[in-house]
């Protein structure tokens, strides 16, 4: 069995960047060549490291949330096409190419299944599948029934 790891507090900058970009604790074990029970102990035994893995792991989940609202409400998409223009004499003979590049500007739709996703983890009150239909009292129950099958009230 290998040597234990001992801590190193230039882990703390070290595991915010994982983190920041998306590792997950077992990510850290394997960067760190401990186990996961270890990284769960230097996050008790230094407030420093625990605090710079919620930082870290704050800021990648804030950037998937900024992807997924882009993507379920739209957005612009701007890109540089490089192109090689040839043009010919009056002899047919080509003439020295000319390089262009130009900017594009490209509609991203919205994505439905993003739009779904969003609203049912913001609005479930609202856009959940499952709706909670609850019973109430009804005070005038002759004057449902005769809207309902006809009749006198």
């Amino acid at each position: 069995m290998a040597a234990k790891q001992k801590y190193d507090e230039r882990f703390v900058k070290i595991a915010k960047v994982l983190c920041m970009r998306g590792g997950t604790d077992e990510d850290l074990a394997d960067a760190f060549e401990v186990s996961p029970r270890t990284i769960n102990r230097w996050k008790k035994d230094y407030p420093e490291f625990a605090e710079a893995l919620a930082a870290g792991k704050e800021y990648a989940d804030a950037e998937v949330e900024l992807s997924l609202y882009k993507r379920a409400k739209g957005s612009k998409k701007k890109t540089k096409v490089t192109r090689k223009i040839i043009e010919m004499d009056k002899d047919g003979n080509a003439k020295p190419a000319k390089i262009e590049t130009v900017e594009t500007e490209e509609d991203i739709i919205p994505d439905v299944g993003a739009c779904c996703f969003w609203l049912k983890n913001r609005r479930p009150d609202i856009w959940r599948d499952k709706q909670e239909i609850g019973l109430y009292e009804i005070e005038d129950m002759e004057g449902i029934e005769a809207d309902i099958y006809g009749g006198e009230e």
